[in-house]
């Protein structure tokens, strides 16, 4: 019996390993053929007998529909006989092996072989990932020198030839444009990176898997230039501008005390000052928009940063009914809802009485008049002033809240074994527009006025935290007793409280001696000393936002710095920032950033005492006015 479960056991590792491995492959022929790059087994570096253009260009052009036929009959066979067939073996295998065991065993065996899967990809995946960029250099510099050939060949000779011309043009236009998309996708995302979670039961293109796996944040290169957009935003520049000059003599440029309110709360005013106040600044004013009305945008120069098939498969997911993308709660990654199961989940949230009631029509209205209504009152009473009362009883555009759920994908004890249950849902209720927003920030600015009174114990946020933390272990004259524990607290919602305001609120105790986690950060003591390290969940995808995404190029340096700063903030040990700053490097370069402007930025920030990262940073105030319009690379304004 012994003998011959071990014998199944082993056969199905090795039918296991084999799937995973042939499995690799096809995703990287599949990213291949997405990037149209061609594998080095199957291109053919065969020249023709003879030196002539024409036939140079055919023989070249069969030679890569040869090597892209091979490519398609290899991937053919890859996903309908060789993949299906290991995979059929693999489940014959497992029912035998499940057969021949109990619930305990077969659940220790069955996690050494995910484990062994988890780090078989792990490894397949580095491989081709570096393979896929040296293939894509590889085919950039050939399609360079191309390029160079034929514009040299197209100048120089076919003078009066107009059909070759022309097919010459075209072949030079081709491979100009596969340059550029070349240059602009910097990141060479694999489906395997697991940023994707796909419970939809709906099966994903290779195309629609690389696009998703750049994650929500992505924003694909813009087809054409809002001008009037443009314009509107120059309209609003001149008017700041006016209104600098008008209150340049004064303290500020608020009216009616306005500015003692927070700046959400104040209430927006459409006034521009005359014109003919200061001649200079109507001459400039007035020469800028001719020039931005006369301004063309260079199309020419546009970089598409996504494949045809990319931008087509776009088109596919938003008009899909029967899929619902978010992400999830935590982690970062994306994950795809069947749209029924989805409403089915939420409907399932709303459904519990205890904490949500149906009504049978819209109380927006109702729920705004009583706060006006509460607002007079204050008003009235002297309790608050009339700009206050201005500011919360303020209508524009109230519309009624909207719930959305995100997945708590971290509550899943096995994730991948769960791909077809439905993950509980965090409900986000979005109050923008609200008929409570403004009540609420008004309420919230009064009580951050007066907590410091009540609350000796304050934590803000963890630069806070951390802040208390580095004082107390530098205040601390000796070290912890060596029987110290650790411990947090936490709410749980509790029926009782919601019954009495009176009721007391459950707290969850979690303690022991090793450590402890504290929003993003994992304490533990070492030396009699309370240390901290970084904490993330299991769950987390370690992605970050593609180089090649349409944003300014500023935006990426920064992800880069303030990454590296939260960790230099939150490891109290130097040996634990340089193994987070190696693993967030590792992360960055696989997300498509360049190796050594990452080490450039963690070498410099390691510079530093960390106790500079401790506090609060405060902004200083720009006195001089910006011109702000969308980025866009089709307008060269954006770009400088």
């Amino acid at each position: 019996m012994a003998k011959n479960l071990h014998k199944i056991y082993s056969k199905l590792r090795n039918i296991t390993d084999r799937h995973v491995r042939f499995q690799s492959h096809l995703s990287f022929l599949q990213h291949c053929r997405s990037e149209n790059v061609i594998p080095t087994g199957l291109s053919f570096n065969k020249k023709p007998p003879l030196e002539n253009t024409n036939l140079e260009y055919k023989w070249n052009s069969t030679l890569r529909k040869t090597s892209d036929n091979l490519l398609h009959v290899l991937i053919s066979f890859y996903e309908n006989e060789l993949c299906p067939g290991l995979e059929s073996k693999t489940q014959l295998l497992t029912r035998k092996l499940q057969s021949l065991t109990d619930q305990r065993t077969y659940r220790r065996l069955n996690t050494q072989l995910r484990n062994q899967v988890r780090n078989t990809k792990k490894k397949l995946n580095n491989t081709h990932q570096n393979k896929l960029m040296k293939l894509t250099s590889a085919t950039l510099d050939k399609k360079k020198s191309e390029q160079q050939n034929v514009s040299h060949t197209v100048n120089t000779t076919h003078r009066s030839g107009g059909n070759q011309r022309r097919r010459f043009n075209k072949y030079v236009r081709k491979h100009k444009r596969n340059v550029r998309l070349h240059i602009a996708r910097k990141s060479a995302a694999l489906s395997d990176i697991n940023n994707i979670i796909n419970i939809s039961g709906k099966e994903l293109t290779p195309a629609a898997t690389t696009l998703l796996n750049r994650g929500l944040g992505f924003i694909p290169t813009p087809k054409s230039w809002d001008k009037w957009k443009f314009i509107e935003d120059t309209h609003s520049y001149h008017r700041r501008l006016r209104l600098k000059e008008f209150f340049h003599d004064t303290e500020n440029d608020c009216e009616n005390n306005a500015c003692d309110l927070p700046k959400e709360l104040r209430i927006p005013s459409k006034w521009t000052p005359r014109t003919g106040r200061d001649q200079m600044l109507d001459k400039y004013c007035e020469t800028q928009m001719k020039e931005v009305l006369q301004y063309k945008s260079d199309t020419s120069s546009r970089r598409d940063n996504i494949t045809k098939e990319q931008r087509q498969e776009i088109r596919k997911l938003r008009d899909e009914p029967s899929i619902y993308i978010s992400k999830v709660d935590k982690g970062g990654s994306v994950i795809i809802w069947n749209r029924q199961s989805y409403i089915e989940v939420m409907k399932e949230h709303l459904s519990d009485i205890k904490y949500y009631q149906q009504i049978s029509e819209d109380l927006t209205p109702t729920v705004h008049a009583k706060i006006v209504e509460q607002a007079n009152k204050m008003e009235n009473n002297s309790t608050i002033s009339a700009t206050e009362a201005a500011a919360i009883c303020y209508e524009h555009n109230i519309t009624t809240p909207y719930m959305h759920g995100l997945a708590k994908w971290h509550k899943i004890q096995n994730p991948d074994t769960s791909l077809h249950r439905k993950p509980p849902v965090r409900a986000i209720i979005s109050q923008i527009n609200s008929p409570t927003q403004r009540a609420s920030i008004w309420l919230h600015h009064k009580l951050m006025d007066i907590v410091p009174q009540y609350c000796r114990e304050l934590v803000k946020d963890s630069t806070d935290f951390l802040h208390q933390l580095h004082q107390a272990n530098s205040s601390q004259i000796s070290t912890l007793p060596a029987n110290s524990l650790l411990f947090s607290l936490d709410t749980l919602r509790e029926d009782k409280y919601l019954d009495s305001i009176n009721s007391l609120i459950t707290l969850t105790l979690e303690y022991g001696k090793t450590k402890q986690h504290f929003l993003d950060i994992s304490t533990s003591i070492v030396n009699g000393k309370v240390e901290t390290d970084l904490y993330t969940k299991p769950t987390d995808s370690g992605r970050y936002l593609s180089p090649s995404s349409h944003h300014p190029r500023h935006i990426f340096n920064s992800i880069v710095y303030s990454g590296v700063i939260r960790l230099r903030r939150i490891c109290s040990l130097d040996m634990w920032f340089d193994q987070r700053a190696s693993e967030f490097k590792d992360r960055l370069i696989k997300s498509g950033y360049q190796a050594n402007k990452i080490q450039t930025i963690i070498d410099e920030v390691r510079k530093k005492p960390r106790s500079s990262f401790l506090r609060y940073n405060k902004k200083q105030s720009m006195d001089r006015v910006v011109w702000v319009n969308d980025f866009n690379l089709c307008d060269q304004t954006s770009d400088n």
